[in-house]
């Protein structure tokens, strides 16, 4: 298992998943906190980052991160924010 300095990744089960915990991503991130956190997705496929508060415009920020998102044609996106399905 990898050893992270600023995020603790908790693998969830089998083989794909983890939990990924001490990191705010509302707040502006470092780049080796980015690293970390896409060296967990690229290891474990899913990840997950759980109890965040973000807006629209924090949660689009953060996925820039990781590449441009795109508008699903399929399912209607937030009013303002069409890169953004909900998921209920």
């Amino acid at each position: 298992m990898k050893h992270y300095k600023h995020i603790i990744v908790k693998p969830i089960a089998g083989a794909i998943g983890a939990d990924i915990e001490n990191v705010d991503i509302s707040k502006p991130l470092s780049d080796d906190e980015l690293s970390e956190i896409r060296t967990a997705f690229l290891d474990h496929l899913v990840i997950c980052i759980r109890g965040q508060t973000l807006q629209p415009k924090s949660q689009l920020a953060f996925a820039r991160h990781f590449g441009t998102p795109m508008i699903y044609p399929f399912v209607k996106g937030l009013d303002q924010y069409p890169e953004i399905t909900p998921v209920i």
